[in-house]
């Protein structure tokens, strides 16, 4: 033998010194009689594997870098670090950046880091690769979240510009957005929402207080006003910029919900004549709101009228006119309705209603005692008839007339009886003055007449006796006009003021006369007509003001009348019948203060002269010369 002993040496696996004992052993006691020691270098074999060696799964602001700078390892197939193996980063999700060079070698410990990795702005998830072909693990995959940074903006997200019906909500909620400087959302910020204009309401309340859900969202259930128009509503987040926006919306009318009578109702017109205004409705929805082009159909519906432009619509302010309005050939109610097309709708169909009046005189219920030459007036809702006489001779006959019943009624008798009296009310009670009976001749009696008791009170005597005398009352005096005794026509005026019981002369009338009238418009007393004995029968129209105690000569008669009917309505004084050279006279005249003009009206049935005309509820009744009684509506 050769004395040499030998063995085969594997190295271990990892890279670097290594050293291996060869020893002589006593086989005996085991003791080392010698040793040699052997050494040798282990080298990192070729690359092969590559993975993560720093910075694999962070978090951090989106578009800031994140705190540790991606860093893989290359390694052979025991984890030795292999040196000056390049490797390849590019961001591969997120749209962040990566500073420095893309491709590194590794260094001596095997490892290739990037110089930083900058998260994209948007947030959520980013991910950067680093490669190198042929390595297993090869690319190696890092991920980061990207996540909002401070609360910088408030933008305006959905709900602007719509429009709902008043009263009810929009569509779409309104919100807006809190984000960073890069538009990410902010969760958990405080934004205030409040209604700025229009009545509405948001969640049920003007303003609410809310905070901002994980994509920084914040919005409200937003309620519009009542009135139709613009509505604004701003939300709120102090020191944000964009802070406040301003959310807009158009209340548009409701459903149509109630019609009601705009114009036109209660109107009188002649017969077969339309009525002076054209009925008219609005339609509306529940807030009053005017509903516009809703279809409106308005009949004719009782009195034989007829309608022009029955079928129309509402205007933009909702409301809808007939064309015109005929009233039926008969006088009377006339009833027309107008209905709105749709259902539930309040007040559907509503009706005018009208009055159809003649241009005539009308029948009604006679007077029960017939006589000539009374006196007539109002007091206390009824017209009585006083005195007068017949072919017995003078009457005290005092009866009173129900225009609403359309009936008479006998009252208490005149203490003496006259005709030709002045008879006029103040405060509800009658007066008698003057007139002529055959015992005594012409009168200066005076008594009044108290409605509530049926009594007759005498009181100080007229101081001039006279007979077909005009008497009136103005500012509750009573002024006694004219009139005649045995001298004849007389100038005279006299003035009698109830509460002292008293009489006191006033100025004269230019035109001496008996057989006139009187009537009273706006304070001004207006004689009219009569006899005069130079001119015998007159159309003479002269006005008495009290306040100066002055007379005035106004526009003559059409007709010289002797003992007309006068009264006033409206501010229009009317003179009925009378008599002059042609015998009594059934003409009727229309006199206007305002025009000084006369008019000729609708003559009466029947001729009369020594009545009276009376005016109560704005018509004219004739009473006296005739049993019949006739009614004028002017």
């Amino acid at each position: 033998m050769d004395g040499i002993a030998q063995n085969r040496w594997t190295l271990g696996t990892t890279a670097g010194p290594q050293t291996v004992e060869a020893r002589l052993v006593n086989p005996l006691n085991g003791a080392t009689l010698t040793q040699a020691t052997f050494q040798a270098t282990a080298l990192a074999g070729p690359a092969a594997l590559l993975k993560v060696a720093a910075g694999g799964q962070q978090a951090g602001a989106a578009g800031s870098a994140v705190a540790a700078p991606p860093a893989v390892r290359v390694t052979d197939q025991y984890g030795n670090p292999i040196t000056g193996v390049a490797v390849t980063f590019a961001v591969a999700t997120g749209g962040g950046s990566i500073t420095g060079p893309a491709t590194i070698n590794t260094g001596g410990d095997g490892l290739a880091a990037v110089g930083g990795w900058t998260l994209g702005t948007t947030a959520g998830a980013n991910t950067l690769t680093a490669t190198r072909s042929g390595l297993t693990g090869s690319p190696v995959t890092f991920s980061a979240v990207g996540g909002a940074g401070a609360a910088a903006q408030l933008v305006r997200g959905a709900g602007d510009g719509q429009s709902a019906l008043v009263g009810t909500q929009v569509a779409t909620v309104p919100v807006v957005r809190v984000v960073d400087a890069n538009g990410n959302g902010v969760a958990g910020v405080a934004v205030t929402l409040t209604v700025r204009s229009g009545g509405g309401s948001v969640e049920g309340v003007g303003a609410l207080t809310t905070l901002s859900d994980a994509t920084g969202a914040a919005g409200v259930n937003w309620t519009l006003g009542r009135t139709v128009g613009p509505n604004t509503l701003q939300a709120t987040a102090p020191r944000l910029q964009g802070s406040p926006v301003i959310f807009t919306a158009t209340a548009l009318v409701g459903l149509p919900a109630q019609i009601a009578i705009y114009a036109g109702n209660s109107q009188k017109a002649l017969l077969n004549a339309a009525v002076a205004i054209a009925p008219a409705v609005t339609v509306s929805d529940q807030y009053g709101n005017p509903n516009p082009n809703v279809a409106v159909t308005f009949v004719a519906t009782s009195g034989g009228g007829s309608v022009t432009g029955d079928n129309t619509a509402t205007n933009p302010s909702g409301v809808a006119t007939v064309g015109s309005w005929t009233l039926g050939p008969a006088a009377g109610n006339n009833t027309l309705t107008a209905t709105a097309s749709g259902s539930g709708i309040a007040g559907n169909p509503v009706t005018f209603t009208a009055t159809g009046l003649c241009d005539c005189w009308t029948a009604k219920a006679s007077m029960p005692t017939q006589r000539s030459w009374l006196g007539a007036d109002v007091a206390s809702g009824f017209l009585y008839a006083v005195g007068g006489v017949d072919n017995s001779g003078p009457l005290a006959t005092v009866e009173a007339y129900d225009v609403v019943a359309n009936t008479w009624m006998t009252k208490a008798s005149l203490p003496v009886p006259r005709y030709a009296p002045g008879v006029a009310a103040v405060n509800g009670i009658l007066y008698a003055v003057g007139g002529y009976n055959y015992s005594s001749g012409y009168l200066a009696t005076v008594d009044a007449y108290d409605p509530a008791s049926n009594t007759w009170t005498a009181k100080a005597p007229m101081p001039t006796a006279r007979w077909v005398l005009g008497l009136a009352a103005v500012n509750g005096i009573l002024y006694a006009v004219g009139g005649g005794d045995y001298s004849g026509s007389l100038p005279t005026v006299e003035a009698y003021d109830p509460s002292s019981n008293t009489w006191t002369p006033r100025a004269s009338m230019p035109t001496p006369r008996l057989g006139l009238s009187l009537a009273v418009i706006n304070g001004i007393l207006y004689a009219v007509g009569g006899n005069n004995n130079t001119f015998g029968y007159v159309a003479t129209v002269e006005a008495y003001d009290p306040s100066s105690n002055t007379w005035t000569t106004k526009a003559s008669l059409t007709t010289p009348r002797y003992g007309p009917g006068v009264a006033a309505v409206n501010g229009i004084l009317y003179a009925v019948g009378g008599y002059n050279n042609s015998g009594s006279l059934a003409t009727v005249e229309a006199y206007d203060p305002a025009a000084n003009t006369w008019t000729m009206k609708a003559s009466m049935a029947a001729a009369r002269s020594g009545f009276a005309v009376v005016a109560i509820n704005g018509m004219l009744y004739a009473v006296g010369n005739l049993a019949t009684v006739e009614a004028y509506q002017p």
